[in-house]
C-alpha cells in the first residue's frame, strides 16, 4: 500500500513539481511490482536523513533518481512550446532565430504538412549504443556520494530506483547502465543494496554480475500506472 505524505497533496506547487511526480510514480511501481506486501511512505522530509520512499518501520527504503540525456529534456520543452503555438511552422521559423527560444537551443528534425508541424525528433542525436553512459555515471556518482556521506542513515537498508523514460530502451541500453554502475561503484565503500532501472518496457534489477527482469510490462500496464499517478496528484502533466 502506498501512502503519500500530506505535504505532497495539500500544496499544488509541491504536487505539480517534477520531483514529486517522479517519487510518486516510482512508489507506485515499487508498490505494484517489487514490494507488494509493504506499506510504503512517499515524501518524508529529507532533513530526517531518509530516502525518498520508505517502508513504515524505516527498515528499508528507495532513493529515486531520474536519469535522461539533457537533449531529451529540451525536446520535451520544445514539444510543449509547439503545442502553445499550435504547431504553426511559420511561428516556429520566426522563433528559431531568437537565441532565447527553445527552438534555437534544440536541433529538431521536423516534418511539415500544410503549414503545420506534424512530427519532431532530435535530429538523429545520441543513437550510438552507449550514448547514455556518461549521464549514467554522473548521476550515479551523485547518489553514491550522498549515500556515503550518511544522507540516508536513518533507514537500515537503502536501494536505488532509477527512472529512464524519455526513450524506449532495449536490453543493450540496460547493459550500458550496468557498465556505468560497475565503473562508479569501485570508487565508493558503501553501495546501494539493490539497484532498479525503470524503463517504458519494464523494471530491471541491475547487479554487478547479472541483470534480472523484475517485471516486463504487458499491454497497458505501464500507462495504467502513469494515469494512477496523475489521478493521485490531480495533475495533467506526465513527467
Amino acid at each position: 500500500m502506498l501512502k503519500i505524505h500530506e505535504r505532497y497533496l495539500n500544496d499544488f506547487k509541491i504536487r505539480d513539481n517534477s520531483t514529486t511526480r517522479e517519487e510518486v510514480l516510482a512508489g507506485l511501481f515499487i508498490d505494484k511490482f517489487i514490494a507488494q506486501n509493504q506499506t510504503l511512505i512517499v515524501g518524508e522530509y529529507a532533513s530526517k536523513n531518509l530516502p525518498d520512499i520508505v517502508v513504515a518501520d524505516k527498515s528499508f527504503g528507495w532513493e529515486v533518481m531520474r536519469c535522461e540525456h539533457y537533449i531529451d529534456f529540451l525536446h520535451k520543452n520544445a514539444t510543449e512550446r509547439l503545442k502553445e503555438i499550435d504547431f504553426d511552422y511559420n511561428t516556429y521559423l520566426k522563433e528559431k532565430k531568437d537565441e532565447n527560444s527553445i527552438f534555437y537551443k534544440v536541433p529538431l528534425r521536423i516534418t511539415v504538412d500544410n503549414g503545420k508541424i506534424t512530427s519532431t525528433s532530435t535530429g538523429g542525436h545520441f543513437h550510438s549504443i552507449d550514448w547514455m553512459y556518461g549521464e549514467y555515471t554522473v548521476q550515479l556518482s551523485k547518489k553514491l556520494e550522498k549515500l556515503n556521506k550518511g544522507n540516508y542513515r536513518n533507514c537500515e537498508k537503502c536501494a536505488l530506483f532509477v527512472l529512464s523514460l524519455s526513450r524506449a530502451l532495449d536490453k543493450s541500453s540496460v547493459d550500458v547502465f550496468q557498465k556505468a554502475l560497475l565503473t562508479v561503484s569501485q570508487y565508493y565503500e558503501k553501495l546501494f543494496c539493490n539497484v532498479y532501472l525503470l524503463t517504458t518496457s519494464g523494471i530491471y534489477e541491475v547487479k554487478q554480475s547479472e541483470i534480472i527482469n523484475t517485471k516486463l510490462f504487458k499491454d497497458d500496464e505501464y500507462s495504467i500506472v502513469i494515469n494512477e499517478m496523475k489521478n493521485l496528484l490531480k495533475i495533467d502533466q506526465y513527467l
